[in-house]
């Protein structure tokens, strides 16, 4: 299984990574465009192989939606956030309410895989992905942080893509434990 969660990680790193890439190069239509449809890609392939299923299998196409779209909302309510110039105010409340969405978007997303209603035992979820939350939030908040103001293609870029990378893998391993059908 360690090997499906890793097609759907480097979907999702490569989708944040790319759009950050994107946006930093002025390609403010485009980069969105690219996070949406990673995250897309990235809840249909993360659904199936949760559930056992071939990776591009029929899927909840409304609930799978729902969370790919507060995913992506959230990433891109906190770019829109971050300030230009370093302020760790601004930064932490940019990051806080990236953590919030994605809270919310990953209790979702436990109901989703898990075959149950969206909000059903809405608040055990919510206490089920705290760990889960922290580790993208933080781990990516940070991560796509240092690749907007160096750039990907750099000394401290291509690492820190790297580091995504293993941080959402980290992610998505504690993720699939949760799966309870």
């Amino acid at each position: 299984m360690n090997r499906k969660i890793a097609i759907f990680t480097v979907i999702e790193t490569v989708g944040l990574v790319a759009w950050i890439a994107l946006v930093r190069a002025g390609r403010t239509v485009l980069g969105p465009v690219i996070v949406v449809i990673g995250f897309v890609a990235e809840h249909i392939v993360s659904f199936n192989v949760k559930n056992g299923r071939p990776l591009l299998s029929r899927v909840p196409w409304g609930p799978v939606l729902t969370v790919s779209g507060l995913e992506s909302v959230a990433w891109l309510l906190w770019k829109f956030l971050l300030p230009e110039q370093f302020s760790l105010g601004q930064s932490l409340l940019a990051a806080g309410v990236l953590g919030i969405l994605i809270e919310l978007g990953h209790a979702l997303e436990l109901n989703v895989v898990n075959g149950f209603p969206l909000l059903y035992r809405f608040g055990q979820r919510l206490r089920d992905s705290i760990d889960i939350t922290l580790i993208e939030t933080i781990g990516g908040a940070v991560t796509l942080t240092i690749i907007l103001h160096y750039g990907l293609f750099t000394v401290q870029g291509i690492p820190t893509a790297i580091a995504l990378g293993i941080i959402l893998q980290d992610e998505h391993k504690r993720s699939a434990r949760k799966v309870v059908t």
